[in-house]
């Protein structure tokens, strides 16, 4: 089987990338299209990936000013060839990754299509206002309920598969608190409330910077606090390791949250628009203040049923077996796919 993914940005395939390389490992051809935006951050990140690149082009802006539905048809074209099993697409919310479809599906021949749930929070409006897919993998039982009934059917929640990467993995307390950053809230909100909680417990705060959007301090909030030790970025240790050593985690909607609590680690989660995704999860802050965000805390130790139903609707409950469970999910929708085809 040959199959090709089409990625605009690395976070996008790194959740799903256990799938491609077990996909190799059974002996399948997997092949990539990338298409970043000019000046991403994570260019060179998907340029290391050991996927065989079919096409590689920088545009200038993710909207048809950076690339025009003419020039995609041209790569679709020139990279999706007519012996192509599957083409899966890491981002079906954005353009260009929304009108493959469009132009994939004109063809006489064609490869199935299946798109790709790329992150926790999601723009399902989006989905279902245009389902640009065959099929969809998605996280748990939660997603598929965001769709719209009629699309219900095309959608399997398989889990996360990069969480597989975390089993067996030692954790231990390394006397620090990790920032997980997003785009939301402002940056002065979030660097002023990190130095209120550093200063009260005591701990540093390591900030995890976002591999889309870099998070920077703001040097003004800073001021007149009674600093026990300045905020501290470090990048010379991975995700994993910076989740598994730290004490705990605040983070306004991050799917790494997701990561950390798999490993047992405790997660607050600060107040954004981006909390539909966590819906239902009991260690929310109320406000940006330290006690809200230390009463956050104590839920977490105490409510270890919600944090479990929430798991078990957002990725099928705390398990490792996420990859093997997507596999069996390409494998059955190619094949009903395939007999669909052959059928007079």
């Amino acid at each position: 089987m040959r199959v090709i993914v089409l990625s605009t940005n690395f976070r996008n395939i790194e959740n799903w990338l256990p799938v491609f390389h077990q996909l190799h490992c059974l002996g399948h051809l997997v092949q990539a299209i990338w298409l970043p935006w000019l000046g991403d951050p994570t260019v060179n990140r998907m340029r290391d990936l050991p996927l065989s690149t079919v096409y590689f082009r920088t545009i200038e802006s993710l909207d048809e000013s950076g690339l025009s539905k003419r020039e995609l048809q041209f790569i679709l074209d020139e990279a999706v060839p007519l012996d192509v099993d599957i083409l899966f697409v890491t981002d079906m919310q954005n353009y260009p990754s929304r009108k493959v479809y469009d132009l994939i599906i004109q063809r006489v021949r064609r490869p199935l299509v299946i798109g790709l749930q790329h992150g926790l929070y999601q723009s399902w409006w989006t989905y279902n206002r245009h389902f640009g897919a065959d099929e969809l993998l998605c996280f748990g039982p939660r997603h598929v309920r965001e769709l719209l009934p009629q699309l219900r059917s095309r959608a399997h929640p398989v889990g996360l598969p990069k969480l597989d990467s975390l089993y067996g993995l030692e954790t231990r307390k390394g006397g620090y608190i990790l920032y997980l950053a997003q785009r939301v809230p402002e940056r002065e909100i979030v660097t002023a409330t990190l130095m209120n909680v550093q200063r009260t417990t005591g701990l540093p705060v390591v900030v995890r910077n976002h591999p889309q959007y870099p998070f920077q301090l703001v040097p003004q909030a800073l001021d007149g606090f009674d600093k026990l030790v300045d905020l501290v970025e470090i990048s010379d240790l991975s995700l994993e390791q910076q989740l598994a050593s730290a004490d705990w985690i605040i983070t306004p909607h991050s799917t790494a949250g997701l990561e950390a609590l798999h490993l047992g680690k405790p997660v607050v989660l600060l107040p954004n628009h981006g909390l539909t995704a966590w819906a239902g999860y009991p260690a929310i802050a109320e406000d940006f203040s330290v006690s809200a965000i230390l009463k956050a805390l104590e839920r977490f130790q105490t409510c270890n049923r919600e944090i479990e139903i929430f798991l078990d609707d957002t990725l099928g409950g705390m398990r490792f077996d996420h990859t093997e469970r997507a596999l069996v999910a390409i494998f059955k929708v190619f094949e009903d796919w395939s007999d669909g085809i052959s059928s007079p």
